[in-house]
């Protein structure tokens, strides 16, 4: 797997997005916001928590940061307080949606979503399902570990964010068989980073394709440029040439 180039998305989000389905048909889900998350929910999120926090732990023992606790306590850190990783997880296998559509919170925030992934391990743990565990779990810690502390991962290839920005140019305009143009969006302050790739195809206006949050800006764009090079044309196809929503370019500003 070369977690540096996320090619875990292709084959993880089939089988664990249809998990999720069945999974959350079968909860008392139901929220109308945040702060009315069902009991139910949060101790399958506590328990799940736990199970993780340990799972997390014994992979860590087993990569090179195991004589390092203070990079291995930095890495749970990035994982569960930043959440990049888990965050793209979320939305690509329907935990972000469900929280939109069933559990009735339009902008699901990162609490939400990640008491829902918890619950999700959680709920994966006690039917036996170990090897969506490995999908779910530690190859995520993996993609994680890649990211921030890449002298560390297996990953021995060093690519610069211009050749990641110019790769998912040309990987979206040959699922689209059109010219594209692509536009970074992004706000900042003391403790957060939000980021959006925009793309315009065929000179047509603005759309958002991807969007990222975390603490730092850098890290941000090297995983959405990562993880378009990810999607497949037809999934790009639907998103840019299918929508019926278009943006008019001229409500966004510069960069």
């Amino acid at each position: 797997m070369n977690t540096n180039r996320l090619r875990y998305l292709p084959q993880w989000i089939d089988v664990l997005a249809t998990h999720v389905a069945a999974w959350s048909s079968t909860r008392p889900l139901k929220a109308r916001h945040t702060d009315t998350l069902p009991p139910p929910l949060l101790l399958l999120a506590l328990r799940g928590e736990g199970r993780l926090r340990i799972r997390f732990i014994d992979w860590a023992e087993t990569t090179p940061l195991a004589n390092n606790p203070s990079q291995m306590l930095a890495l749970w850190s990035s994982l569960w307080d930043d959440g990049i990783e888990l965050l793209h997880l979320c939305e690509r296998i329907g935990l972000a949606r469900m929280a939109s559509q069933q559990m009735t919170i339009p902008v699901p925030d990162w609490s939400v979503q990640r008491s829902l992934y918890a619950a999700f391990i959680d709920a994966l743990a006690q039917e036996g399902r170990d090897d969506l565990l490995q999908l779910a779990t530690d190859n995520l810690f993996a993609l994680a570990l890649a990211r921030q502390f890449p002298a560390h991962s297996p990953v021995t290839e060093r690519i610069t964010l211009a050749t990641l920005q110019q790769r998912a140019h040309t990987h979206i305009q040959k699922a689209l068989v059109q010219p594209v143009k692509l536009r970074e969006h992004f706000t900042t302050d003391e403790h957060t980073a939000h980021f959006t790739l925009r793309v315009a195809v065929n000179k047509g206006g603005w759309q958002d394709l991807l969007d990222c949050h975390g603490t730092r800006l850098k890290p941000l764009k090297r995983f959405a440029y990562q993880a378009v090079q990810e999607m497949d044309a037809a999934s790009l196809r639907e998103k840019l040439l299918h929508s019926a929503r278009h943006t008019d370019e001229g409500r966004y500003p510069d960069d």
